[in-house]
């Protein structure tokens, strides 16, 4: 006999609230929550080398660079992810819940979403390229 499993399905509050706790780094994709690759060297090297380039090009423009520790949210798609670099104009801006802040109001990265980035990057291996693909017109 076949038995089959629900799948539980969390809002972006519930996400958050397990994230805070989380001994990995989860996605949030449209109610599930996907448990996040380690990196590998090669990936942490060219992560490293891209921001070094990129942040010399942007030095004096109204432009900053982060890197794969503060989440984006992609409210179209309800999508939380972690990517490798991000480039945002101006200030940043921060959601928690359904409220949007700037980045004058303390906020901790686990718990809040950064969003609208101007540049998004991630590094994929071959292995992903099918989710990258369903994912490139994300923002």
């Amino acid at each position: 006999m076949l038995v089959q499993i629900k799948e539980k399905f969390y809002t972006p509050d519930e996400y958050r609230e397990l994230e805070e706790t989380a001994e990995f780094r989860n996605e949030y994709r449209d109610g599930k929550i996907v448990q996040m690759s380690g990196g590998s060297i090669n990936h942490s090297r060219i992560i490293r080398n891209l921001s070094r380039v990129l942040g010399n090009l942007l030095e004096e423009q109204p432009y900053e660079l982060f890197h794969n520790d503060l989440r984006l949210w992609i409210p179209r798609y309800r999508r939380g992810t972690y990517p490798d670099v991000m480039v945002i104009e101006g200030e940043p801006v921060f959601t928690e819940g359904d409220a949007v802040m700037r980045s004058s109001i303390p906020c901790s990265s686990w718990k809040c979403f950064l969003s609208l980035p101007k540049i998004l990057i991630e590094r994929i291996s071959f292995g992903f390229i099918d989710l990258s693909l369903n994912s490139v017109n994300m923002c």
